[in-house]
């Protein structure tokens, strides 16, 4: 699931009577609480008052297996106890059903806590109860990270509250599949979205419903409201079902917007028209620096790749763009290159390329990738497999920082860095070629007393000579007097050279 990368994970858990032991006890070492099964001889009251006594523990896990072994008041009243703990900073729940209600009551006493984490979750409850929860966020000045994966919204009142999940999603996609109204989607999270963005602390904000046949349970004033927020920095708003309105309003809010950092639209119904609006947008912001859109159904039309490039050449934030499933023609990826080539700041971009693309398309990324010495990592998906081997090969290149030789703004490199960066090279044929032909007048060749073909420069008129053993089948290394003996920190004669790629 994506909205689980970078959540920290837990250590190995202990049995129930084991953590209410060291609970009672505050055993200053107990700092993760993480509940796995329910296990035997369970003590719900003996749990509930270590909680409550407890002043060390920080992190809390509750896993499905055990909330589903937990009868509906049990789980009730432990998710309500867990707010007791003064110290508690960080909750996770997995694939279980939260009442939103007693939620609600968790967060509002838990005044300590910063990272709330949902993860395949139904949050269950009346319109009502999700306006508690709202009004209880909005109070709260600790909260910095809030991330909801994989949700859907249930209303089983009267029913027990720890449903499985895959059941309940089922139960949904057959009211999708009979054409009927579910009557959960008359549960709006309006207030809810509107109070993350009210939280006067939140900086990181994830929603993800878990279809893409739910509705959208918010409108675009919660949208907006979010974009506006003063606090938030990254913002993951991925397979929500957003649609024409929600696009535009954070195109037109992205603008204005100084303090986002993240904007992550994946799964999204997106139109050219929106990618067109965005890439408008970044031309203004100074904010974002990674951005993920979706592609739209028709695909990038060439206009959208055109407003992209020009997007690039004026944006000097931007280190990270994500275009997943696009499938760029040549006319695409001219102009995408385009962009590529001025910009100076992007370090990651995923694009899609057609499997049918041509020549031209070949040569202006390869062109581009010839004078772009700042991407870290280009992800050319669908490409074939040539196309992708000549992108890692020029990947390698920067990352062993080819720029600090031909960047024209650093002036021009001493014969010594050249030097050094052969010798950082020289078990990657691909990269001691590339560097070699870029400067010929660096190297000269000749003959020594065995026969074998060494590099050695010019420059160094000392004791000491550069020397690339494992080129050209020598097998001893000199010194400056030509005398053999081992070289502290050269490669080993013996290393495997990389694999040379289509170069």
């Amino acid at each position: 699931m994506r909205l689980s990368r970078n959540v920290r994970r837990f250590s190995q858990p202990l049995s129930i009577i084991t953590c209410t032991d060291k609970l009672i006890t505050n055993d200053p070492s107990f700092v993760e609480l993480s509940l796995e099964r329910l296990g035997e001889n369970f003590d719900l009251d003996r749990f509930v008052y270590a909680i409550q006594a407890n002043e060390t523990v920080r992190h809390v896990c509750f896993s499905g297996t055990f909330v589903r072994e937990l009868q509906e008041e049990q789980w009730h009243l432990m998710l309500e106890s867990i707010g007791h703990l003064r110290t508690l900073e960080e909750l996770q729940i997995w694939c279980s059903t939260i009442p939103t209600a007693v939620f609600a009551s968790t967060i509002r006493h838990a005044r300590a806590l910063q990272k709330v984490y949902f993860f395949r979750v139904g949050l269950d409850g009346s319109q009502e109860d999700m306006d508690t929860l709202a009004d209880a966020i909005r109070d709260h000045e600790s909260l910095r990270d809030i991330r909801i994966g994989g949700f859907h919204l249930t209303n089983n009142h009267g029913n027990n509250g720890n449903n499985n999940i895959e059941n309940q999603q089922q139960q949904q996609n057959r009211f999708h599949d009979r054409g009927v109204q579910n009557h959960n989607n008359s549960i709006r999270l309006d207030r809810v979205v509107e109070a993350l963005a009210d939280a006067p602390g939140l900086e990181v904000v994830s929603l993800q419903l878990s279809s893409a046949q739910q509705p959208v349970p918010f409108g675009t004033e919660a949208i907006q409201k979010l974009m506006q927020s003063k606090s938030i920095t990254d913002l993951y708003l991925s397979r929500l079902g957003l649609g024409q309105d929600h696009l535009t309003v954070i195109s037109e809010c992205l603008p204005h917007n100084k303090t986002l950092r993240v904007l992550d639209l994946f799964g999204n119904m997106i139109e050219n028209q929106h990618v067109i609006a965005m890439a408008n947008a970044l031309k203004e912001n100074n904010s974002v620096e990674i951005l993920v859109l979706p592609c739209p159904a028709n695909d990038l039309s060439v206009e959208s790749c055109a407003a992209i490039s020009e997007a690039l050449k004026k944006n000097n934030k931007l280190s990270t763009l994500n275009l997943p499933r696009s499938n760029l023609s040549d006319e695409g990826i001219f102009h995408l290159a385009e962009g590529l080539t001025v910009n100076k700041t992007l370090k990651k971009v995923e694009v899609g390329v057609s499997k049918n693309v041509g020549d031209s398309g070949i040569q202006a990324l390869l062109d581009m990738l010839e004078n772009n010495y700042e991407l870290e990592r280009l992800v050319v998906s669908s490409a074939d497999q040539t196309i992708k081997e000549k992108t890692e090969y020029y990947m390698r290149l920067n990352e062993v920082g080819r720029g600090k030789l031909l960047r024209r703004s650093d002036g021009h490199a001493t014969r010594e860095q050249w030097v050094e960066m052969l010798i950082s090279v020289v078990n990657d044929l691909d990269c001691l070629f590339y560097f070699i032909t870029s400067n010929p007048t660096l190297c000269n060749q000749f003959v020594n007393p065995t026969g074998a073909d060494v590099i050695i420069t010019q420059e160094i008129k000392i004791t000491r000579r550069h020397t690339l053993s494992g080129f050209g089948g020598s097998k001893n290394k000199y010194d400056g007097d030509g005398d053999h003996h081992g070289r502290e920190g050269m490669p080993n004669k013996f290393e495997k050279p990389r694999r040379a790629s289509a170069f």
